[in-house]
């Protein structure tokens, strides 16, 4: 077995890299250069009948004795019902055996009558194969399967679709061949079928159907394949209407069931429009003379990119341009997926399936980066692409860091240790070679090598996302690997010519290491000194011995030369600390535009080099939340210190500064993270300190982005960020201006004009600044909303009516009229089996008074003997209810309000202590050792109080 990538001292030629890197797991003397295949198809039938010519090529090291002829193939559920070999002029009568168990079929024959000189020989053979029904989605789409439908036309239920679906391993299914990814054989098809059907596949029809006399029937000959691996092979038969287009050069065509062409307009114009991008970014022409999308009503995998012809779900595909945001941006990344690819998976291939999550990565990675190219809507724009790679980022982050202790292995493995158990055998399907952890980190690093390499040209003051030498380095790969399987190792090769990075080695290091760094940051005797550790959620890798090995990473370090200018060091940490000779005035940051995959921590005079940085706007968006991130997160963990949680605030100081202008988006991330803190320190410490500072900086806040007449008349076209900051900021403020604001929003909802438009980020704060100084009238306005959102209100908000009745819900116990604040609890316990009633306490979380707190608690100590008894009758769904319902009200009172004072500590735990002893087991004990779990990142934060009063200066 041989593998690519070598350096020859040359580029190899494509043909003699296809050579090198053809590895087949079954072995023959003679190799396949073209599969000619002829089907014929009666779609009421249950099997079908193949004839198969392989034209193939004696290898030079095969025995050319005269010996005994033999072929083994791949074969799934396939009957051959006679072969023969054809070598010059001799024919030869070959006998068929089966392993039905290993899916393969073998040919042997008397060879004595082939010339040794004979290179080129023919082995023909008729078959019969099967043909899949498919009714519900439960079936499984494997090889040739076929499904009727009701069209939206005639109502009839006798349009009929046919359908390939070849990956990892089904093209066997259809006809016996070398069935692997590495084995890219050119294939020539023609299909006899029903005249009145279109009939699709990899290419576009050599010439015309020509109809079979006295038949219903008609012959449709395609053109020849290029190389193909027989995975993305396939074809498409049946009733279909279609729309098409040649914008990009070729036709383009979105086929669909009968009657609805009317939804292949925008996926035409989209498909279009991105092929287009592609073509222009990969700098490789579009490597088929067509292109087709057809719309199935079941796929197993929801879509399939076989090549030229690709097949997806109905339900996914066809989108009209009047559908939501939402669905056309999942079309649109759908259709920049599959586009990718035609270049990336089909054009090249990997040679193993343990390789289908860069497959994967590479396809979102590269159809996301083309959307914000294309810019065929607001959506695709630069801004929502850093933005969701960010919070791609993050999410991957989030679990990345999970390390199990008891299994003693990490939530998701190295990319290494997956590839090497990752069953690829017969009984391996697309699901089971696939794992989204893996997968999504795949995109991370690509995005990484795509900015390595990136940053090694002048940095740019655009906010436009660039990766030209990437995507000329992988012009080149698919110029040398035309039409060949590759390794990993083969692209890293080829990309690592365009970058002063060794790749490499790069590669090495995130493929083989589970989890990624924690980079912390100081200055130390005039020089930038950077140490890493694996950051592992909550713990530490010395007290769980578990390895630490340094990461090679890239710090994307932006500094200033001594005329001001900006430049960015492209280096690489590889060693568990290092000092750079980088004076600290002309310190930037590291991990611009948060290329990195790995959390950053400043320390001493460089994180005050940093917020000066923010409130002289010299801090991308992107970057400052990024900071946001990893102080929020990391703040609790036990790694973490009252120097991080000061850091956290004095970021939010640095917003206040009146340089500093606001992007409504860091501003809406910042707080998010406040309000958890906020939450902790009010039921965790004595809070009025704390609560005075933090209203001070929410007025400062309020007062700088000013402009708070515009959320009285707001149109439907508005920033959901700005509108979220703004809902915190009137709910942080809560004086009798923001009170009069949202009362007036309330007014007017309960009251609209037909203009009037409510914004559904701004309900929470219009609900509960309303009900802090209700009146009767008003909160049985709310109770109303509360019982039914009424429906003719909710044409002046877009939002859905039961997130409305839920925000309403959430808003009761915000009230501070002690009357109507019984009459919450009143509802609250007249209604415990109802679904998230629990929400009408929630406002109490957000008391300081100490007198709220006590009416909860006597409230709740008056009633749980009820509704605890109430959970344990059997058999009744109502009774599961309260279980939960208790359990969440549990979490409130002795969860957050009972934590703070000695005397209310001790009396929680009393009353649990007394609860569990006297009343039948339901639950309690479990919910106080969850509750005891989850405090104690809360009491560590808490620790770091009187720190972050002392030093958090506004």
């Amino acid at each position: 077995m041989t593998t690519g990538g070598e350096d020859t001292g040359g580029d190899p030629s494509t043909s003699e890299l296809a050579k090198k890197l053809s590895v087949l797991s079954l072995s023959n003397e003679y190799e396949a250069q073209l599969y000619e295949l002829k089907l014929q198809i009666n779609h009421t039938k249950p099997n079908f009948n193949g004839e198969l010519g392989i034209r193939m090529r004696r290898k030079d090291i095969a025995n050319a004795d005269g010996s005994m002829f033999e072929l083994k193939l791949h074969a799934a559920k396939i009957v051959v019902i006679g072969a023969e070999l054809s070598a010059g002029e001799k024919t030869i009568t070959l006998k068929t055996s089966y392993d039905r168990k290993a899916q393969t079929l073998t040919l042997t024959g008397d060879g004595a009558g082939v010339e040794a000189s004979q290179k080129d020989v023919l082995v023909h053979m008729r078959y019969v194969g099967q043909i899949n029904p498919v009714n519900t989605y439960k079936d499984q789409t494997r090889g040739l399967f076929k499904t009727n439908y009701l069209d939206s036309v005639s109502g009839r239920s006798d349009n009929y679709l046919l359908a390939t679906h070849c990956q990892p391993y089904f093209c066997r299914a259809i006809f016996p061949l070398i069935d692997e990814v590495h084995s890219k054989v050119p294939i020539k098809l023609t299909i006899v079928t029903k005249s009145k059907f279109k009939v699709l596949s990899n290419c576009g029809l050599e010439r015309d159907p020509e109809p079979v006399s006295l038949s219903d029937k008609s012959v449709f000959e395609f053109k020849q394949t290029p190389p193909i691996a027989p995975s993305v092979f396939g074809f498409v038969i049946g009733d279909m209407d279609y729309v098409e287009n040649s914008d990009p050069g070729f036709p383009c065509r979105i086929y669909c069931p009968v009657g609805e062409a009317s939804s292949c307009a925008y996926p035409l114009f989209v498909t279009s429009q991105v092929v287009k991008t592609a073509i222009e970014q990969l700098k490789t022409p579009y490597p088929l003379d067509k292109l087709d999308f057809v719309a199935l009503p079941f796929l197993s995998d929801g879509a399939m990119e076989n090549w030229g012809l690709i097949t997806v779900l109905t339900s996914q595909l066809l989108v009209s341009e009047s559908a939501d945001k939402s669905a056309k941006l999942n079309l649109r990344q759908l259709i920049a997926h599959e586009l990718v690819h035609q270049w990336i998976g089909n054009l090249v291939s990997f040679d193993d399936w343990s390789c289908l999550w860069l497959n994967e990565s590479f396809a979102t990675f590269l159809g996301n980066y083309l959307l914000s190219k294309a810019k065929l809507s607001q959506e695709d724009y630069n801004d929502t692409y850093e933005w969701s790679h960010i919070n791609h980022y993050e999410s991957l982050l989030d679990e990345d860091c999970l390390y199990d202790e008891a299994a003693g292995k990490s939530y998701i493995p190295s990319i290494q240790n997956f590839s090497s158990t990752v069953d690829t055998g017969l009984n391996s399907s697309t699901a089971t070679l696939f794992d989204k952890a893996i997968y999504e980190k795949g995109m991370v690093l690509l995005h990484m090598i795509a900015q390595v390499m990136q940053s090694d040209e002048k940095i740019s003051n655009s906010d436009e996302v660039s990766y030209n030498k990437f995507l000329n380095g992988l012009s080149e790969v698919l110029r040398l690997f035309k039409h060949a399987s590759v390794k990993p190792f083969d692209i890293w090769h080829v990309l690592n010519k365009e970058t002063s990075v060794d790749l490499l080695s790069f590669m090495h290091s995130w493929t083989r290491y589970e989890g990624y760094p924690l980079l912390s940051v100081s200055y130390e005797n005039g020089e930038l000194v950077i140490d890493q550790n694996r950051f592992i959620f909550n713990n530490d890798p010395k007290e769980l011995s578990v390895e630490n090995n340094p990461y090679h990473v890239p710090l994307f370090i932006r500094i200033l030369n001594d005329s001001g200018e900006e430049k960015l060091l492209n280096l690489v940490l590889t060693d568990r600390r290092t000092s750079l000779n980088i004076p600290l005035d002309n310190f930037v940051l590291i991990n611009s535009r948060r290329a990195g995959y790995y959390k950053t921590v400043y320390r001493g005079d460089t994180f005050d080099r940093v917020c000066h940085s923010i409130s002289k706007n010299k801090l991308s968006s992107i970057e400052i939340a990024a900071l946001i991130h990893d102080y929020g997160k990391l703040i609790g963990q036990k790694c973490s210190s009252s120097a991080d949680i000061v850091s956290f605030f004095k970021i939010l100081s640095a917003f206040t500064s009146d340089s500093c202008v606001i992007d409504y988006r860091v501003l809406d991330l910042a707080l998010i993270y406040v309000d958890t803190f906020k939450v902790i320190f009010l039921h965790f410490t004595e809070y009025s300190a704390f609560e005075k500072k933090l209203k001070q900086f929410y007025t400062k806040i309020y007062k700088k982005i000013g402009k708070w007449e515009k959320i009285q008349n707001v149109s439907r076209q508005y920033s959901v960020y700005e509108m979220r900051a703004r809902n915190s900021i009137l709910q942080g403020v809560a004086d009798e201006e923001c009170i009069a604001s949202c009362k007036k929003l309330f007014k007017n909802y309960v009251n609209p004009k037909n203009d009037f438009f409510l914004p559904k980020e701004l309900v929470s704060a219009v609900l509960n600044n309303t009900m802090r100084d209700a009146n009767q009238k008003e909160y049985k306005q709310v109770l109303s909303f509360v019982k039914n959102a009424d429906a003719s209100n909710l044409k002046h908000t877009n939002c859905m009516r039961e997130d409305f009745q839920t925000l309403a819900l959430s808003s009761f116990s915000f009230v501070e009229n002690d009357d109507l604040l019984n009459k919450t609890l009143n509802f609250v316990a007249s209604n415990i089996d109802s679904k998230l009633i629990e929400l009408g306490l929630l406002g109490f979380q957000f008391k300081s008074s100490r007198a709220h707190k006590l009416k909860l608690w006597n409230w709740y100590k008056v009633n749980y003997d009820n509704f605890a008894l109430r959970s344990l009758r059997k058999g009744s769904d109502w009774s599961k209810q309260i279980g939960a319902t208790l359990k969440n009200i549990t979490d409130i009172v002795l969860g957050n309000m009972m934590q703070y004072e000695p005397e209310l500590i001790e009396q929680g735990k009393a009353f649990a202590d007394s609860k569990i002893q006297k009343l039948p087991e339901h639950g309690l004990r479990e919910t106080i050792k969850d509750i005891q779990t989850k405090n104690n990142e809360k009491i560590l934060v808490a620790s770091f109080y009187d720190d972050l009063i002392r030093q958090w200066e506004l």
